[in-house]
């Protein structure tokens, strides 16, 4: 059966076809056997602008870091996303969405990229200890991240530290943002040292 063949034996013929019978389908086919289905809760969001800083990289970009807040009710989740725009006379920009591995201010050396107040694994090659990312890590990464580079070809940047979103340890699943969609889970139990 290929992609042009709907389950029930039938040719794709139209897009007609392809956006009320197929597309469907391989939806329903990519939640049963991939991804898995997303549970049905409200989760509320909110933004807060915590910096606006216009002509950074000599006026070729502006710098926003936004706290944002993710809440089903009970539990409560905030990231710190940082992100850099161009400052060409455009309405939209692409954009590059990466996470980064050890907080917001290693990517660039810059005194006002707010620092992440995120878990962290101890990374001795940048000098992580003790699980936390720190003031001394600042801009460790900058080789790693062409941002003139990419913000004068017209892209913007967004990055956050993907301990924000689920931290790399044992307990991490409960200091993530999975318990806001997921009602009912079981912790594992710790492993041996």
């Amino acid at each position: 059966m290929g992609s042009e063949m709907c389950i029930r034996d039938r040719n794709v013929t139209s897009s007609k076809d392809w956006e009320k019978v197929r597309r469907p389908e391989v939806l329903q086919l990519f939640s049963k056997q991939v991804y898995g289905f997303l549970p049905q809760v409200d989760i509320s969001a909110s933004y807060k602008v915590l910096s606006k800083t216009t002509g950074v990289f000599g006026g070729l970009a502006m710098r926003k870091q936004i706290e944002m807040t993710l809440s089903n009710g009970k539990e409560t989740r905030k990231l710190l996303l940082l992100l850099y725009i161009p400052q060409q006379k455009q309405k939209a920009y692409p954009a590059f969405f990466v996470y980064n591995f050890a907080g917001n201010h290693t990517i660039y050396n810059d005194p006002d990229i707010i620092p992440s107040d995120c878990w962290c694994g101890n990374l001795d090659i940048i000098g992580v200890k003790h699980n936390k990312s720190s003031e001394a890590i600042r801009g460790c990464r900058q080789g790693r991240w062409p941002l003139e580079m990419i913000l004068s070809r017209g892209y913007a940047i967004a990055t956050m530290c993907y301990n924000d979103v689920f931290p790399d340890h044992i307990n991490g699943f409960e200091d993530s943002v999975l318990p806001l969609i997921c009602l009912l889970y079981t912790s594992p139990s710790p492993r041996d040292p």
